[in-house]
């Protein structure tokens, strides 16, 4: 794989790219004592199908969020699954969540498992020698 970063070119082998996983990511996310929801991770077409909404930021944010929602669950015998719930049903359950438990919902996507991978680039002027970062599927593709 050959990459340019700025006026930089190098090559990466695509072998030594690692997933990062963060040891506190979960899907599974308590709202209340009783009350939580089970994600799943964004496709790909998820991203280019709200590419076509014409919407704020916010709306954008609900958007992927109802589209990973996987369970809605209230108690141990009561469990929604989220191809039996409309999106916009999806999206009025999420408006409703307090600043608290959508900071948890924000949790999940921040500590998504992502590709990561450091390189060492020379300033081809300077001759200085310095770490990059690579990391998530933009870095990438």
């Amino acid at each position: 794989f050959h990459l340019s970063l700025l006026i930089n070119s190098f090559n990466i082998d695509l072998t030594k790219i690692n997933v990062h996983v963060d040891d506190e990511h979960t899907n599974k996310i308590q709202l209340t004592d009783d009350m939580g929801m089970i994600m799943t991770y964004p496709k790909m077409n998820t991203f280019s199908d709200l590419e076509k909404l014409e919407t704020n930021d916010y709306d954008t944010i609900l958007a992927i969020t109802g589209k990973c929602i996987h369970q809605i669950y209230n108690g141990k015998d009561t469990v929604y699954d989220a191809e039996d719930v409309s999106d916009k049903e999806k999206i009025e359950f999420l408006e409703n969540l307090t600043q608290e438990q959508f900071l948890k919902v924000q949790k999940f996507f921040t500590s998504m498992p992502r590709l990561r991978h450091e390189v060492k680039i020379k300033n081809p002027k300077t001759k200085k020698e310095s770490n990059v970062v690579l990391e998530g599927l933009r870095s990438f593709f």
